[in-house]
């Protein structure tokens, strides 16, 4: 049985984490019994998610942090495509810096998104999932202003 809000989660600390543009790319398809289940059941009651992220502590724990860029998006049945999130994670005021906290990190999340419970099948005829292929995160470091002293 899940419950509105039920999620699960794929994610990966990011090493040597520091200020720049962050390009996270999935290649995902839709998997299930059938084309019907997997959208009657799977994606009409899930939602999908790419998203970068700060660690709220030191635990590095990736169900405890602060999401700081997201994209949804909908996986197709059988046909893997690629879904991107691009963003810059920075200070954008000259002689800053960007706070990197207790670290980041990517995460790909599937979490229930209808009210109430849905009750999973217990006949395998009947099941469904998000087929990751590949994942990528590409770094592009921002470029120094050596103008800036203080």
């Amino acid at each position: 049985v899940l419950e509105q809000g039920t999620s699960a989660l794929l994610a990966q600390e990011i090493r040597n984490a520091r200020g720049g543009q962050y390009t996270l790319t999935i290649l995902a398809g839709g998997d299930a019994s059938t084309a019907d289940v997997f959208d009657s059941v799977f994606v009409a009651n899930f939602t999908f998610r790419l998203a970068l992220f700060r660690f709220n502590d030191i635990r590095k724990d990736p169900r405890s942090v602060t999401e700081l860029a997201s994209t949804e998006f909908v996986p197709n049945f059988g046909k893997p495509e690629l879904f991107t999130l691009d963003r810059f994670l920075g200070s954008t005021t000259p002689g800053s810096n960007f706070t990197i906290g207790s670290g980041l990190g990517i995460r790909v999340v599937i979490e229930k998104k209808t009210p109430g419970q849905l009750v999973l099948s217990q006949d395998l005829r009947a099941s469904a999932a998000l087929r990751i292929e590949s994942v990528c995160l590409s770094f592009s470091p921002r470029i120094r202003d050596d103008s800036v002293t203080a």
